[in-house]
């Protein structure tokens, strides 16, 4: 009988605790107390990160949450306040969820005060440890039938290429877990017709950016015979995402693909598409080679195994010694 007493009273008094948190945050805000007041012990802090099944480590640029906690359910939390560039997007006093800008060992102030007759406020002050965000991992390959639903990934070019129906692709894959870096990516493509000559910066290009790796949403960008895509399904902190360009069009192109995650390259694939339609015994398919193979083939035809020399496909002339 006495424990089921003491802890209806320990439950009356957690309640009463909370209540008086939301209503400090419903309420206008408490004034700071005269100097020289006595500050009672202020409540114990833990942080997280917001994201569910991410790991512990607090990350620049992602949600992090910041509860309050007082053992003796005397003092309750009135606002959090962090360094200048601090998003804030809850504050309900005994828990916080905001977004710091930079890591480090990052200052905070809270504000707190006397739950049962508390007429202003006392500061204190602790620190978070907060890291830098993960990059996305570096390396590209290729692929065919991409399809934003997923069910392909992307591998090795073959020496000589290959040859096949569905459509030539080349991308990267990466994961989120709440702990990448707010760090845009990009995707460059340049296109050349003549196809004695190589790609190069003054060629002309179709470019998609990506503001954020894992909070963007799914975007495409369509031109000069290319799609590119940002595919994003997912929560921000789960799932995979992936950066990729689909070929579309069927006239003999060379390409250049350089993906980026701000200034740092994430790898940069060239590589030659051709289409040809149904010819008696050969099926109707696309060859994708890599540069180096296609510069090759110009001089010596490949082996009749091989994505090149399965078709005859329109080659420039073997360039002068």
């Amino acid at each position: 009988m006495i424990g089921r007493v003491a802890g209806a009273a320990l439950v009356a008094v957690s309640l009463a605790l909370v209540a008086a948190t939301h209503a400090a945050a419903q309420s206008p805000p408490l004034p700071p107390c005269p100097p020289g007041s006595a500050a009672p012990a202020p409540p114990q802090v833990s942080a997280h990160r917001a994201s569910v099944g991410s790991p512990e480590r607090l990350v620049a640029g992602r949600p992090i949450s910041i509860e309050y906690d007082d053992p003796g359910l005397t003092v309750a939390v009135q606002s959090t306040t962090g360094p200048p560039g601090t998003v804030v997007a809850d504050d309900i006093g005994s828990l916080a969820t905001l977004t710091l800008p930079a890591p480090g060992q990052v200052a905070m102030t809270a504000d707190y005060f006397v739950v049962r007759d508390g007429t202003c406020t006392f500061p204190f002050t602790y620190t978070l440890d907060v890291q830098p965000g993960d990059l996305v991992p570096a390396g590209v390959g290729a692929t065919r039938g991409f399809s934003p639903r997923g069910g392909f990934r992307f591998t090795k070019l073959a020496r000589f290429g290959d040859y096949d129906g569905l459509k030539p692709a080349a991308g990267l894959v990466f994961a989120c877990d709440g702990a990448k870096a707010p760090v845009p990516l990009s995707l460059v493509v340049g296109v050349e017709r003549r196809l004695a000559r190589r790609p190069t910066q003054a060629s002309p290009t179709v470019r998609l950016d990506v503001p954020d790796p894992c909070t963007a949403p799914t975007k495409r960008v369509v031109g000069l015979g290319v799609r590119l895509w940002f595919v994003s399904h997912d929560r921000p902190d789960e799932g995979e995402r992936y950066l990729a360009l689909e070929v579309t069009s069927k006239a003999p192109t060379r390409w250049w693909a350089r993906f980026a995650q701000d200034v740092r390259p994430l790898g940069s694939l060239r590589f030659y598409t051709a289409w040809k339609p149904q010819n008696g015994f050969y099926p109707k398919g696309w060859v994708m080679a890599p540069e180096a193979g296609f510069e090759r083939a110009r001089c010596r035809r490949p082996p009749f195994t091989t994505g090149l020399g399965f078709r005859r496909w329109p080659l420039p002339p073997c360039p002068r010694r």
